[in-house]
């Protein structure tokens, strides 16, 4: 039967508090990437998204400090993190993809509203102010950081419809002619 005494039971303790640490650490990380994937997958809309990749992002860079320069994460941690970082990116680009095609209803409901604008033009002074709006407009969608419209080819062609009939009446309403009835878009 082996005797210990308290010193050598501390310095054993030492030993595996340390072992138990340094595995730890992959441990925690693999736990705090698991959460910014619980995060991601519970998001509704892109702003949450962004704040869920923005706080990843700075939980990386604060998690260089924690690991040596050399070192190398064991295959066990490099399994998981990759099979979480996938599942996250999955949940990331179905949020992005319903954002997309929200934001291009939302342009299709807006170039919806110029062309019925323009249609109503009677003159050159109306068209212009509908011209003016639109470019602003475009303008502001340009440069905001929301959403980029994401479109199907059903969506293209409804844009390209309304498009082509907001040109008509804007030549109509630019050449002084009758008011003409709005073409049909679809």
């Amino acid at each position: 039967m082996l005797a210990f005494d308290m010193r050598q039971l501390s310095l054993m303790m030492v030993l595996v508090v340390s072992l138990v640490g340094c595995g730890d650490k992959w441990d925690k990380a693999t736990s705090k990437m698991e959460d910014f994937k619980t995060k991601m997958c519970a998001c509704k809309d892109k702003a949450c998204v962004d704040g869920v990749k923005k706080d990843e992002r700075a939980w990386e860079d604060s998690m260089k400090d924690s690991f040596k320069k050399d070192e190398k994460p064991p295959e066990k941690f490099m399994t998981k993190a990759e099979a979480i970082d996938k599942e996250s990116r999955e949940c990331r680009k179905t949020i992005e993809k319903a954002a997309g095609a929200a934001a291009a209803a939302d342009s299709l409901k807006k170039i919806t509203g110029f062309k019925d604008a323009m249609c109503a033009c009677k003159d050159a002074a109306c068209s212009t102010k509908v011209s003016e709006d639109m470019t602003k407009w475009s303008k502001d969608q340009a440069a905001s950081p929301d959403t980029a419209p994401v479109m199907d080819a059903a969506t293209m062609k409804q844009f390209s419809d309304i498009s082509s009939a907001l040109g008509t009446c804007m030549q109509t309403a630019m050449t002084g002619s009758a008011a003409a009835p709005a073409p049909a878009a679809p």
